[in-house]
């Protein structure tokens, strides 16, 4: 039974690709197409600006504070299943994660503006 699931999800997976790839329409290398429209015209000015590194330093910040704070709350779950396990690593990664906020705010990293 699953080796005929998995058939035929592929089988129409394969079949809408088949049917995507004859409705495309050719004109997909037209040299215009990345550029922005301007009514036309061509652009005076770039619109794209490059990325910040204090906006990319933040937002990884963010990411790995994040990642952590998702590590830290099933503890509470945790805890009636085995209670000195989820007790060590609370103890562990709460101090952690506080460090690492005062050792980013002591680099300056948490800052918008430099």
């Amino acid at each position: 039974m699953l080796l005929i699931n998995i058939t035929n999800c592929l089988m129409i997976s394969l079949a809408l690709l088949l049917l995507s790839l004859i409705t495309m329409k050719k004109s997909i290398s037209n040299s215009s197409f990345p550029s922005p429209f301007e009514c036309g015209f061509d652009p005076k000015y770039k619109t794209r600006h490059p990325l910040s590194l204090q906006f990319f330093l933040i937002s990884l910040t963010f990411l790995m504070f994040d990642t952590e704070l998702i590590i830290i709350l099933p503890l509470p779950l945790s805890s009636s299943l085995n209670l000195s396990m989820s007790l060590i690593s609370s103890i562990t990664l709460l101090p952690l994660l506080i460090l690492g906020v005062f050792y980013e705010k002591s680099m300056g990293l948490l800052s918008w503006l430099k």
